[in-house]
């Protein structure tokens, strides 16, 4: 989920689609290579896709490159990984809802739980990291402490019970 929305965010927005349909393909092939039904990987395909079109857009990255700098910036973050894992959640849960294999409620929460910790973990690394100018990555300690502090508790107190039944 986290390396998706950082791949669009940091991307330029013409070249989003494209990028968004690879990004379908490939989710869809994992969800195949791990025994999910063709029609069933596709559609969680989408839902992760359309989180990291929410993070993206949530980022503000189709107006400007986002940056992990600010205050301002961490909140935006936040939201913007609340927001696209639960768009996820309940896309995915849609799916398995329509197929009569699951609860709306369990298998959103627990979709929504696992791709928020992922989203919280990786897109602000992805967002110290790397510097699209000199194609090197930062080197500003102080905020790449932060932010590993960060995901150090996000680890910590993210889920940690199974994954619900066709989490994307």
């Amino acid at each position: 989920a986290g390396v998706g929305s950082g791949l669009l965010a940091l991307s330029p927005v013409r070249r989003w689609p494209l990028l968004a349909a690879a990004l379908v393909v490939v989710a869809a092939a994992a969800n195949m290579v791990s025994g999910r039904e063709p029609g069933v990987a596709l559609l969680f395909g989408i839902a992760n896709t359309s989180e990291n079109l929410v993070v993206a857009v949530a980022l503000g990255a189709h107006r400007a490159r986002p940056w992990l700098r600010t205050r301002a910036d961490l909140g935006r973050l936040i939201l913007a990984g609340l927001l696209g894992a639960i768009t996820a959640g309940v896309l995915a849960s849609a799916t398995v809802v329509a197929l009569r294999e699951g609860t709306f409620v369990q298998v959103a929460s627990n979709v929504a739980a696992s791709h928020a910790a992922s989203e919280l973990l990786v897109l602000p690394m992805l967002l110290v990291l790397w510097d699209p100018r000199s194609r090197q990555p930062h080197t500003s300690a102080p905020l790449l402490r932060v932010v590993m502090a960060g995901a150090a508790l996000a680890a910590s107190v993210g889920p940690t019970g199974r994954a619900a039944w066709g989490a994307p």
